[in-house]
């Protein structure tokens, strides 16, 4: 072949296309599965129409699945079934009355980051906020904060609720106060309780971004069963590249110095939940057991199931319970 001008035009054109094309292949077949970097690959944001977040319907009284379905007695003190494909309650015990939520809280915490910080907006972790080590972070290590809040869902993390906490509440106040810095991020979380009409949780007061209790085993943060779902629901919806995190069994997070930290998620029944798209767990002294979790139905049914004032172990239980009760009886009806 002779190197025209014309031909060395379709020579290097083919060349340029051979080499995209190798390029798209070589990261197709070789991207990891779970990628430290995903806040790269997808929105963090969804600000498409709500499907998910919106107002449950209130249960009026308990509503009983067939009980032959349960496979356990529940020990949960309050739990809810809600299909939100159909916006129908499934499942009621005891939904409409308050309970400490713990970690649960965790959910409205990573929320209000979310809308009010941008996810690659950087912060260093305060002194102050490394309290429990869990995991084991270092004073002053800078992180994004789309990572962090992950993370914080994920591992539970209280040293990460507080360091968002004081990084986002000293910009919403522009002050480096912590004590100023922390009241407006409660301010803000409660604004972001109200904008999802999470109206029991309101009416208690919100006191804690980790929902740990206070001295003596006083609740901070209270809620219901049915806002829990909703909770989980509308977070879920609103930021899928963060919330979804929580589907994992086990996580990688880089910190901006490159440090890295692989976490385990504090839901364990992960892998007994086929379809799951979310989860967050809780507990303390006063709260019990909680779990919430979302997850697709083979019918494609969108099911959120909360579990609070359980046990340590029968939170897990009383949700993987609900979760095959629920299934067989979607599996009798027609659509």
């Amino acid at each position: 072949m002779q190197f025209s001008p014309a031909n060395m035009h379709i020579f290097v054109t083919r060349a340029f296309a051979f080499g995209a094309s190798f390029v798209v292949l070589f990261f197709l077949l070789y991207s990891p599965g779970e990628p430290t970097d995903y806040l790269s690959h997808v929105p963090v944001k969804n600000d498409a129409s709500s499907l998910l977040c919106r107002t449950l319907p209130e249960s009026e009284g308990d509503v009983s699945l067939d009980m032959q379905y349960l496979t356990s007695p529940l020990l949960a003190r309050s739990a809810f079934v809600y299909d939100a494909t159909t916006g129908s309650v499934l499942f009621a015990k005891d939904s409409d009355t308050l309970r400490p939520l713990a970690s649960v809280t965790k959910l409205l915490t990573a929320a209000t980051v979310l809308s009010n910080e941008n996810p690659t907006t950087r912060i260093a972790l305060a002194d102050s906020a490394l309290h429990d080590h869990i995991p084991p972070f270092q004073k002053g290590e800078v992180w994004e904060v789309g990572r962090l809040t992950s993370l914080m869902l994920v591992r539970s993390s209280n040293d990460a609720a507080r360091a968002l906490a004081i990084g986002v509440g000293s910009r919403l106040a522009d002050s480096e106060n912590e004590a100023v810095a922390e009241r407006a991020f409660f301010r803000a979380m409660s604004e972001q309780a109200s904008h999802w009409h999470l109206s029991q949780m309101l009416s208690f007061g919100i006191k804690s971004v980790s929902g740990l209790d206070e001295t003596g085993n006083i609740p901070t943060v209270m809620g219901t069963a049915e806002e829990s779902a909703q909770l989980l629901l509308c977070a879920y919806e609103q930021y899928p590249a963060i919330v979804a995190q929580t589907q994992n069994t086990t996580v990688t997070y880089q910190n901006i110095s490159g440090k890295t930290y692989t976490v385990d998620n504090t839901n364990r029944i992960i892998a007994d939940i086929p379809g799951l798209l979310a989860s967050k767990t809780g507990l303390t002294e006063s709260a019990g057991g909680n779990l919430v979790l979302l997850y697709k139905a083979d019918n494609g049914h969108i099911i959120a199931v909360s579990v609070l004032g359980s046990t340590k172990d029968g939170r897990f239980t009383d949700a993987r319970s609900l979760v095959v009760a629920t299934n067989t009886l979607l599996s009798t009806r027609e659509y």
